[in-house]
């Protein structure tokens, strides 16, 4: 797969992330429907201060904007990973 065919999934996953995401954050997730039926949502504590909690960015104030931002990252974070993984495993072939 060339560069450019990798640009252009990356552009049509990113576009469909910001036009699915106002939609998918009505739903709960499962864990979170379980903690809202055990009533276990409010007793909840952090371990870490995490930048993406509740599927959103920290310190954007739109709620859409930043959960649209956080599914980038998410998928920046993912991208980066595998590619990394495929490019070590390709160099390891190659020897």
């Amino acid at each position: 797969m060339n560069t450019r065919n990798v640009i252009i999934i990356l552009f049509l996953v990113v576009a469909l992330v910001l036009l699915l995401s106002p939609l998918i954050t009505k739903l709960p997730d499962t864990l979170e429907k379980m903690a809202q039926e055990k009533k276990s949502l409010d007793k909840e504590r952090a371990l870490l201060n995490s930048p993406l909690a509740g599927y959103a960015l920290a310190g954007i104030k739109n709620k859409k904007l930043a959960t649209a931002f956080a599914g980038i990252c998410g998928i920046a974070t993912v991208f980066l990973l595998t590619y990394s993984v495929a490019a070590l495993l390709r160099k390891k072939k190659k020897t």
